[in-house]
């Protein structure tokens, strides 16, 4: 019998969650700069939770 290829890219899963956790971080951070720096708030909030 012959042997099965390993798959050596990421799956798609790992790919959407990687995705979604650094778009998570981009918008926590553009909140603090823009609440530290400018003084507006974005409104983006975390379960209804004010982040900062």
């Amino acid at each position: 019998m012959g042997r099965k290829k390993k798959n050596k890219g990421m799956s798609s899963g790992t790919r959407i969650a990687l995705f979604l956790l650094a778009l998570a971080v981009i918008l926590t951070l553009l909140q603090y700069i823009f609440k530290t720096y400018f003084g507006i708030d974005l409104g983006i909030t975390f379960f209804g939770q004010e982040m900062f």
